[in-house]
Formats: structure tokens, sequence, C-alpha cells
């Protein structure tokens, strides 16, 4: 039986990009977040976590579109606090996000670790383009050709903010926006997780999920134990006692699909734990160790604490055979932000359709590695 360890051979790393090329689409539905001189959640969000990583992002691309080609406006870091602020990105501009995302996409090289990070409020509306109601009723299918033909990984952040009209009066505290993230799926997961563990500090974060990834296996240690005698530190028990034993298996899931490390339902859900020879297994209890700042750093560290019972077990010795199967279309939460309205204040209008292509494009999204334990009374 292979030990824990062994499975760290073929896992997902995550490791920080090369560079980080940063987009902000400035349409007309986006000025509610941009209102000149007026506190946002949205920019306050947005410049920390800029600031965090400048060190790693060449400029910062404004992306418009009168129906036709996308517009960039490039920026150094230092030169976009200003109108970011200030009013300097209000538009009537309309939103081609096919278009958009891929331009964003084929201005990076993902091979060498270039990252690509789109912030929009995600509305699809091409007005001024040919037929855009055909664009519109295609639009999960076209997202999915931009996503496919890119060939990487993608990731979705949803947050929320506080928008306000042009008079300066609040309309809501809670309308999403988002996060498209695009490169090499070790490099999306890093940065992934520093900006929604920033959100999240800031009672922000909705959600996020991701195409395109190959997780491998789940890296795992044995914590406590009773009724039983961990020989070395295998995944392996002797001297089980008749009532039968129990032991906590330590997972580790910053890697992993968010909703694992923040849902004890989902997780119970997607553990799947069972005897070879008939003896009874139970998962008594979930418990998390959750960190987003390790050694001062901004590193996501997420232990799921899962204590496993065995008992009645009918023959000298047993496996139990265990995997957790990653819920790779599990959009629960942001499911709350779908909508079929237009310009709605606290929901989405597309981003539903965005999702369908997200996943249209790459099915690639692999877990449930087997692992096993063994048991035996001797």
């Amino acid at each position: 039986m292979p030990a824990a360890k062994k499975s760290e051979k073929d896992m997902l790393k995550i490791l920080p990009p090369a560079s980080i090329r940063f987009f902000m689409e400035s349409s007309g539905s986006m000025n509610g977040f941009l209102r000149a001189g007026i506190p946002t959640y949205f920019k306050t969000d947005l410049w920390e976590i800029i600031s965090y990583y400048r060190t790693l992002i060449p400029e910062i691309s404004v992306l418009s579109t009168d129906g036709g080609a996308t517009q960039v406006n490039s920026l150094q870091v230092a030169q976009f606090q200003n109108p970011l602020n200030g009013g300097g990105f209000i538009s009537a501009q309309s939103t081609n996000l096919c278009q958009m995302i891929n331009n964003v996409a084929h201005s990076i090289h993902p091979e060498r670790g270039d990252v690509a990070v789109l912030v929009s409020d995600m509305e699809y509306d091409p007005v001024g383009a040919i037929a855009p109601d055909v664009l519109k009723s295609v639009y999960s299918t076209d997202i999915a050709a931009v996503l496919s033909d890119f060939g990487y990984s993608a990731a979705l952040v949803a947050a929320t903010s506080n928008s306000v009209d042009k008079d300066g009066n609040t309309l809501t505290t809670k309308r999403p926006y988002y996060y498209v993230i695009l490169g090499r799926q070790e490099c999306v997961a890093y940065v992934r997780n520093g900006i929604s563990a920033m959100l999240d500090e800031q009672k922000h974060f909705v959600d996020n999920i991701e195409t395109g990834f190959k997780y491998g296996g789940v890296k795992y240690s044995i914590g406590r134990y009773s009724g039983c005698t961990q020989i070395g530190r295998e995944p392996s028990f002797s001297s089980v006692i008749d009532t039968g034993c129990s032991f906590d298996l330590n997972v580790k899931l910053e890697n992993y699909r968010w909703i694992l490390s923040t849902s004890k339902d989902v997780l119970k859900k997607s553990f799947h734990i069972s005897s070879m020879n008939g003896s009874s297994v139970v998962v008594d209890s979930i418990t998390y160790d959750i960190k987003n700042v390790v050694n001062n750093e901004l590193k996501r560290d997420v232990t799921a604490k899962i204590h496993v019972r065995v008992k009645n077990m009918p023959a000298a010795c047993d496996i139990l055979k265990w995997s957790i199967a990653i819920p790779y279309t599990d959009d629960t939460v942001l499911q709350t932000l779908f909508t079929d309205t237009p310009n709605s204040v606290e929901q989405t209008y597309s981003i539903r359709e965005f999702i369908i292509g997200m996943f249209r494009a790459s099915l690639t999204c692999t877990g449930g590695k087997e692992n096993y334990i063994h048991l035996s009374k001797d």
C-alpha cells in the first residue's frame, strides 16, 4: 500500500506567477463602482490587491468597446490610483466580454508563468455589435470556444461592493463584481487564493470556482487515533481493539475547490470511505484549521480534520479505501447571483451563462484518487 507521502508526486502544486497582467473593463455598468471622489469597496479592495502584487504587475490595462474592437488604455501602477479614485474611468461604453477575454487571454504567455486578471461586473452587453441579441443567445458557446482555444486554466472570484448613482446616492451595498484569472493552473491557484483571502478578510468575498484543473492526489496525514497503534508514519494500524478504533485524517485542501474548505456539507458529500472486508465505517465529525497568512505571507493553508470511526471488524484485518471527489461544477453559492434581468442591482445578468461556458471549455477537473488504510487486530 502506498504511504501518504507518495501521493505528493502527482499533487497540484501552487506556485507564484512570473508576472500578473491586470485588466479592468470600464463599461457604463461599471460606473457605480467608479464615481469621482466617492469611496467604494471596489476601489479599496482592488487597490489593496494591486498594491500587494505590485512587484509582479508590469501594467494595468483599462478596456472598453463601442461595439467594435476592444480599446486598451495601459497605465503603470503608480498612474492608476488617481483616475481610479477621481472618476477617470467613467464611460458610456458597452461590454463585449467574449472579445475582451479573448484579447486578455492572448496577451500573456502562460507557459512562462504569466497570469492575467480581468476585473469586471461581467454584464455581457455587446451594444453596437452586429446582431447583439444573437450574440447573447450564444454567449456560453462563445466563452467555451475562447477558453478552449486558450488551452490553460481559468478561475472566477466573486465579490461585492457598494454601488452609487451619478448623484452619489447608494443603490446597494452588495453589488457583485468579479475577477477572472487566466493562466497555468498552479499560478492561477496562487492568485485565486490571494485575491479570495484579501476579499474574505474585508467580508466582501462571495465564492470562487475554477475549471481546467488537474488536481491530482490529496496530501494528508494521520492525526490523533485511539483503540489502535499506528505503524510508524504509515497509514496502517495494528492492535485494533475488539470495540473498534478511531482516527483523524488531516487532509490538506488549499489547492482544491474553495467550497470544500468552507462547507462541511459539501466536503462530507465529496469524501468517500468504505471497508473492503465489511467493517462499519462512520465519519463522526469534520473540523477546519484555516489560515490565510503563514509566516507573514499571504498564503492559504487549510487542513480538514476528518474523524473516522471503525467498528464491527468481521475479520482479523481490513483495508479502508477513501477518496475526495472534487465538486468541479458546484456553483451553489454563486447561484444567488444569477438573474435574467439586465442591470440588476444585486445580481448579475449572464454570469450563469459565463460559468456554463467555463465548464464547456474544459472538463479536466479531476480528483478522487483512491487512498488506502490498513487495519489489523494483531
